[in-house]
């Protein structure tokens, strides 16, 4: 993939309807994703690696057909849906997924953060990340958790 793209997951356990939410070393809670590496296929492809590499989670897992795109203007890092393609004009695209597992369990963290905490929709700690926020009330709007 091109660089300017990133992928996540929001991960929502069936049996109690708790989404995983990990904190950042420095930063805000985020859900598991990051940036496109070269031989990533796709967003999802992506998405998937950064679960495993973030949380060690390789279980089984449906997919909600429910995704958004957004695009970060590198001014303000302001989210502006979009749907059905890419920008070409160089601003970070991320794509967001939404992944239902059978129950909770206890990531294995790596370097990059230093908390885990599966929350409600409506429970989410305040110092999110940047888009994060929105993430959840998307979500929320879809009724995905």
């Amino acid at each position: 993939m091109p660089p300017g793209h990133a992928a996540g997951i929001l991960l929502v356990a069936r049996r109690t309807r708790r989404v995983l939410l990990l904190r950042r070393r420095g930063g805000g809670w985020d859900t598991p994703g990051g940036h496109a590496e070269p031989w990533d296929q796709d967003p999802f492809t992506t998405a998937m690696r950064e679960l495993r590499e973030e949380t060690g989670y390789t279980d089984t897992m449906v997919i909600a057909k429910a995704r958004f795109r957004v695009c970060w203007r590198n001014v303000n890092l302001q989210p502006l849906p979009f749907f059905g393609h890419m920008w070409p004009d160089g601003r970070m695209r991320y794509t967001g997924y939404v992944g239902y597992i059978p129950a909770e369990f206890t990531p294995k963290l790596d370097s990059e953060h230093v908390a885990a905490a599966w929350k409600k929709l409506h429970e989410a700690p305040r110092e999110l990340a940047e888009g994060v926020d929105w993430y959840l009330s998307w979500a929320r709007s879809m009724k995905l958790a």
